[in-house]
């Protein structure tokens, strides 16, 4: 297994984006961020020690810190990874848990992929994943500009 890997540099803004065009196979590994995965394209599955589930377009699905993951079978997967650290977000997390879809992206999902063999996961439709793919170029925009706010 590959140890674990900071995906956002010390000192640097504490949200990144990663845009894997292909995302190879990748060996087991584990990261100190949260991320938020995006499918884009092609197929593989992620493959994490409670089982390995198929991943095709428009999926999205939370890594929690710390879970051991990776990617196998790929076959021109392209994803988004938006990782960011939480804990120096200084979000306000009272409105961000009572956000609509918080709790099942990021409690409920993981759970139900640990006991429904993925069946739960969160598939968006083009439409849906049109307006997601917009709102991460803004944000990607944002945080190239290091504009403060």
């Amino acid at each position: 297994m590959v140890d674990t890997n900071n995906l956002i540099a010390p000192g640097a803004y504490p949200i990144a984006i990663n845009r894997m065009r292909p995302q190879d196979d990748l060996a087991l590994h584990r990261h100190d961020n949260l991320e938020l995965v995006i499918i884009t394209g092609g197929a593989g599955r992620h493959r994490t020690r409670d089982g390995r589930y198929p991943l095709t377009r428009g999926d999205v699905f939370v890594i929690p810190v710390g879970l051991v993951h990776g990617y196998e079978a790929t076959r021109d997967l392209h994803l988004i990874n938006v990782v960011y650290d939480p804990s120096r977000l200084e979000l306000p997390a009272r409105r961000l848990t009572a956000m609509p879809g918080y709790e099942a992206l990021f409690s409920l999902e993981p759970r139900l992929r640990r006991h429904q063999d993925f069946a739960g996961h969160l598939r968006l439709d083009e439409r849906q994943l049109t307006w997601l793919l917009a709102a991460i170029d803004d944000l990607q925009r944002e945080l190239s500009e290091h504009a403060p706010g």
